[in-house]
């Protein structure tokens, strides 16, 4: 029995070979032969696909092209659309700072720095601070006039939500929080840790670029500073510093190699033992009969006895009251010092430390008590000196005309009282005042929390501090 009407004219399926969809195919009419030979198609190139700013999934375009199989044959590649997974594409690392003059002394305009845009913005109106230029900030103030260029994402993928909420001002947090996790002495180090790496890099590699660094070129660094005479604690601060840097751009770490670990070691087993030696209370007496003697300013006189004693009872670096060539770091404040009374009389002094080692943004009072001797006594000598004083505001300690004293100048005036007393300046250093206090405070039974806290220390660091004293007879 006979169908009626058309037959329909099937369709069949062939494998393309580039994936494991299938497209559908005209069957062959019986009518019409294919006239031509087999001509092999012209190979024609993918379109340049655009890495983006973080690995993500996501269908890109093609057209057919001509591709080396794994075995070396030639396939036809054949599909409307290709699922490119950029998830497997290596980002390139961010390309290395550029050669320049050493110089890191200009502060860099923050956030004005144009990075890549970031698709976590959440409006049209969102044009401020984003994630990664957030973190490139935070490098960008350490590494001062550099940039690190390229497109690589400093920290992973891209958010590519779509809310509404705008974000920027999280990103302005991101910053703010990287910015005060680093004290600013420890800012000022790694920015001078740069700084040495760079002039040994242009010394050494004037052709390359800088970042990111070899584990073979942070070994010939290390033997550089070791050359050097660096302190071991200076190198390994160097090395911390730049191992920051490449763990804040997501490049490999160099200090993590198993050679430079070694090479760290090393110069720890080779430094030798400090030897200042620590300031005594007879020590402390014949230096303030030097300034008497060898001082002539009457005011100069003033205050460095106010900053020897305070130094002393208060275990404080030479960085904390006086202005190093760093800048206002850690130096403490005129508004920092409060006075206690005791009917109507000065009984203690307190200085808050805003700003110290390992602070990280933690205040630490350090008191100050009557001496029994007068001429001993750092309670009585601020008061003395606060009366000259011109200022009442700014830091703790300045001249007459209201700058702040120097280190240069605390060292040198130091140095003459050293050695007017016959002592070694080698071995009598402003360092000295903080050890002798520790060194003292220990002697008098002080509790070891209590030393730790008044010396600012983390750590059971201060022991290093403590220094023996013979026996009596």
């Amino acid at each position: 029995m006979k169908r009626g009407g058309k037959r329909s004219r099937t369709a069949t399926l062939s494998a393309c070979p580039c994936c494991d969809g299938s497209t559908a195919t005209p069957k062959p009419s019986k009518r019409s032969k294919s006239s031509a030979p087999n001509e092999e198609p012209a190979p024609v190139t993918v379109e340049e696909l655009a890495i983006p700013d973080a690995p993500s999934r996501r269908l890109v375009s093609a057209t057919t092209s001509m591709v080396p199989s794994p075995a070396g044959q030639i396939q036809n590649q054949h599909c409307s659309e290709v699922r490119q997974d950029t998830s497997a594409v290596h980002q390139p690392l961010p390309l290395p700072l550029p050669l320049g003059r050493p110089g890191l002394n200009a502060e860099p305009a923050m956030p004005l720095v144009d990075y890549d845009s970031d698709s976590s913005r959440s409006s049209d109106e969102d044009h401020d601070l984003t994630f990664h230029q957030a973190v490139r900030s935070h490098g960008a103030d350490l590494l001062q006039d550099r940039q690190i260029q390229g497109k690589g994402s400093p920290h992973g993928p891209a958010s590519n939500n779509h809310s509404r909420v705008p974000v920027h001002n999280l990103n302005q947090t991101v910053y703010n929080l990287l910015n005060r996790s680093l004290a600013p002495s420890t800012k000022a180090s790694y920015k001078n840790a740069f700084l040495q790496y760079q002039r040994f890099h242009l010394a050494h590699y004037p052709t390359l670029q800088c970042l990111p660094i070899s584990s073979e070129r942070l070994a010939q660094f290390i033997a550089y500073c070791h050359n050097q005479n660096f302190r071991a604690n200076t190198i390994s601060t160097y090395v911390s510093a730049l191992g920051y840097i490449h763990k804040l751009y997501n490049m490999v770490n160099p200090t993590e190699s198993f050679v430079i670990k070694k090479l760290l070691y090393s110069i720890r087993r080779m430094s030798t033992a400090d030897k200042r030696l620590p300031f005594t209370v007879a020590n402390i007496q014949t230096l303030l009969a030097a300034l008497h003697s060898h001082i002539l300013d009457h005011y100069n006189r003033v205050l460095l006895k106010a900053m020897f004693l305070t130094a002393f009872f208060g275990l404080f670096r030479v960085g904390e009251l006086s202005i190093s060539q760093n800048g206002h770091q850690n130096t403490v404040l005129r508004k920092d010092l409060t006075f206690m009374y005791t009917n109507a009389n000065v009984s203690s002094a307190v200085i808050n430390v805003r700003n110290y080692k390992h602070s990280q943004g933690q205040t630490t009072a350090v008191p100050l008590a009557l001496q029994s001797d007068k001429q001993l006594c750092p309670v009585r000598a601020l008061v003395r000196y606060l009366r000259l004083c011109p200022t009442q505001t700014g830091p703790l300690f300045q001249f007459r005309n209201g700058d702040p004293v120097t280190t240069a100048f605390f060292r040198s005036n130091l140095r003459t009282c050293v050695v007017a007393s016959d002592l070694n300046p080698q071995f009598y250093t402003s360092h000295s005042f903080r050890i002798g206090g520790a060194t003292h405070a220990h002697s008098h039974k002080m509790p070891a929390s209590q030393l730790q806290r008044l010396g600012r220390w983390r750590s059971n660091a201060y022991v290093k501090y403590i220094r023996s004293t013979p026996l009596p007879l």
